[in-house]
């Protein structure tokens, strides 16, 4: 896949072209961290109205890339539908929705790049898509059109989790995935739709779950999970997304931190480059067994009570916790696993503040990651009235210092060599197209035939070499 970030050059569509190089996609500035963004569709619709997070709400410069979360799945049509009413109108020739709104943030931002998410932790439907190589390719097809009408850049997959009995349908699925975007992109004359996971920091999960090999040659990016270590079942205050383990203390599970899942993912062989360190801005709550016992590891009767914004036991928004702060919280920082933690009676928070999410871009870069991903926007200060340092002050650190990295570096672009590969998969069926009345698109199953899965690659990039050599300054790979 032939991409770029903001320069290009005829040495560059030449490579490209060529397929000696595979540059990486537009992001912020030249060879910087990509910075990936969740969207929540329930988040316009909170009970509390100063929590409603709508997409007008947005900062687009503060994410390379924005994921709206989430789509669900139609087992029996094998296809993808919307979960929220306002998603969109379910017309394509009077669009209307969140959809198309969301991916109007690109005409004043052109390098952004937007992904669907599909699943999460109520997610349903994927054991009924991967039953057999048909119904995948025909949910591929169908997801294909569904982002290209929305005008999606790729898909966020977030099974949780395959586990054994699904390791190998999953990273089937994948393979299906990749080779109908290849050929999607090759028949539209389009520039190829992403793939990306989310996945799993546990190392049951892991091993249960994943051929590491295998998916980090499929997708284009690795979004780890790397939080809810700890949440409402933890027995002693805890922090969801500690960067280090807990080393002082050996009641800790030393696996439960972000350096350990990343370095896990890496020794597991997952390509540096396409991984990317989640990063929550949701704060962990407990209530204390004993107030005069308040540190990290002290025992709790439970979680902490319901918040006013999000109204969940055991979470609640970073801004509430500046608002607690201002209300008489103790805050104290914790130097060993850079995290943040407030005392206001009872009520015991953990959490990420602008020091913690720097500590985090900083191990990410350590390690050569492609970036961070935030879990979600609305979970940050974005109306800047409650921890008096500016609009989105967690996603506005971390830009700072991916931008900090990005001009220490002295790197103009980005350029990794990749291998092209080619498929050709038999199956035993044909897929028939068709357009409903409303300008739907989609893609239904016919069995008792033959398709062939195959793609030559040439005529691509015979377009690419001539357009890049006619007008290659407007040339946009992504």
């Amino acid at each position: 896949m032939c991409t770029m970030h903001e320069r290009v050059t005829l040495t560059s569509v030449f490579a490209c072209t060529f397929g000696l190089f595979s540059l990486t996609h537009g992001a912020f500035t030249a060879n910087a961290m990509k910075n990936f963004c969740y969207f929540t569709n329930w988040s316009p619709s909170l009970a509390n109205f100063d929590a409603r997070f709508d997409v007008r709400d947005i900062n687009a410069t503060l994410c390379s890339h924005l994921i709206y979360a989430f789509a669900n799945i139609d087992p029996l049509e094998l296809k993808l539908i919307k979960s929220e009413t306002g998603d969109d109108n379910g017309s394509l020739t009077n669009k209307q929705g969140r959809y198309f709104e969301f991916n109007k943030l690109k005409i004043k931002h052109p390098e952004l790049v937007t992904l669907l998410s599909i699943g999460g932790e109520n997610g349903k439907g994927f054991y009924q898509i991967v039953a057999n190589e048909a119904s995948m390719t025909t949910f591929a097809r169908n997801v294909a059109i569904y982002l290209r009408d929305r005008d999606f850049d790729g898909i966020d997959i977030d099974w949780e989790w395959p586990m054994e009995l699904y390791r190998k349908k999953f990273t089937t699925l994948l393979e299906v995935f990749r080779q109908e975007f290849d050929a999607e992109s090759l028949r539209e004359s389009k520039p190829k739709l992403l793939i990306t996971i989310a996945v799993a920091v546990g190392e049951d999960t892991i091993s249960k779950s994943y051929d590491i090999p295998q998916i980090s040659r499929l997708v284009d990016y690795i979004q780890v999970m790397a939080y809810d270590f700890h949440g409402t079942w933890s027995k002693v205050t805890s922090f969801s997304g500690p960067l280090n383990s807990r080393l002082s203390d050996i009641r800790f599970n030393q696996q439960l931190s972000q350096q350990w899942a990343i370095d896990r993912w890496i020794s597991g062989g997952a390509a540096r480059e396409k991984l990317v360190m989640g990063i929550t801005g949701t704060a962990t709550t407990f209530t204390l067994e004993n107030v005069t016992n308040a540190g990290v590891g002290a025992p709790v009767k439970g979680p902490g009570k319901v918040g006013p914004y999000l109204g969940k036991e055991g979470h609640v928004s970073y801004y509430r916790v500046c608002e607690m702060i201002r209300k008489g919280a103790v805050y104290k920082f914790d130097d060993e696993q850079k995290m943040a933690y407030a005392l206001l009676e009872d009520q015991w928070v953990g959490y990420a503040n602008p020091e913690s999410t720097k500590a985090k871009v900083q191990f990410a870069h350590s390690r050569q990651l492609a970036g961070t991903m935030f879990w979600s926007l609305e979970v940050d200060d974005f109306l800047g009235k409650y921890c008096n340092d500016g609009e989105f002050p967690l996603l506005t650190s971390i830009y700072n210092t991916i931008q900090e990295l990005a001009e220490t570096s002295g790197i103009n672009v980005t350029i990794r060599s990749k291998p092209i590969t080619q498929s050709t998969t038999p199956v035993n069926f044909r897929l028939h197209h068709y357009t409903s009345p409303n300008g739907i698109n989609f893609y239904v199953m016919r069995s008792g035939c033959s398709f062939i899965g195959g793609h030559e690659r040439c005529s691509l990039y015979t377009t690419i070499i001539l357009t890049g050599l006619i007008n290659y300054l407007r040339v946009k790979f992504v």
